[in-house]
C-alpha cells in the first residue's frame, strides 16, 4: 500500500513534473496515473479512503521500525516481531495494480 501511495502523490503532480518520474515508477505496477487517480477519487467518494490509509500509515511504521532495526536503534525482541512482518510483506507484496483492486471492494 505505501508504494501505492507514493505513485497516488506523484500522479498528483502537473504532467510536466512527473513526465521523468511516473513511467519508471509504474513500469512493472500495471497501473497509469490516470487510473491511480481515478481509483483514488472513487475510494474517497465512497467513504473507503480511511481503511486505505490506516494501511499506508502502519506500513509506514514498520518500514520506518525495520529501519531503526537495521540501525540498533531498537531492541532484538522487538526487531525479531518487526522483521517477520517485514519479510511477510516481501513475500507477498501487491503491485499498485492489485491495491487499487483491493480498495475498490
Amino acid at each position: 500500500y505505501v508504494q501505492t501511495d507514493l505513485a497516488w502523490k506523484i500522479c498528483q503532480a502537473s504532467v510536466a513534473e512527473r513526465r521523468n518520474v511516473s513511467p519508471i515508477l509504474l513500469r512493472t505496477q500495471g497501473a497509469t496515473c490516470e487510473a491511480i487517480l481515478e481509483t483514488m477519487q472513487d475510494v474517497q467518494m465512497k467513504k473507503k479512503f480511511t481503511p486505505y490509509k490506516e494501511t499506508v500509515d502502519l506500513q509506514s511504521q514498520d518500514a520506518q521500525d525495520t529501519i531503526a532495526c537495521a540501525r540498533g536503534e531498537k531492541m532484538t525482541q522487538e526487531c525479531d516481531i518487526i522483521s517477520k512482518k517485514t519479510a511477510d510483506y516481501a513475500l507477498n507484496i501487491k503491485t499498485v495494480k492489485a491495491v487499487l483492486e483491493d480498495v475498490q471492494h
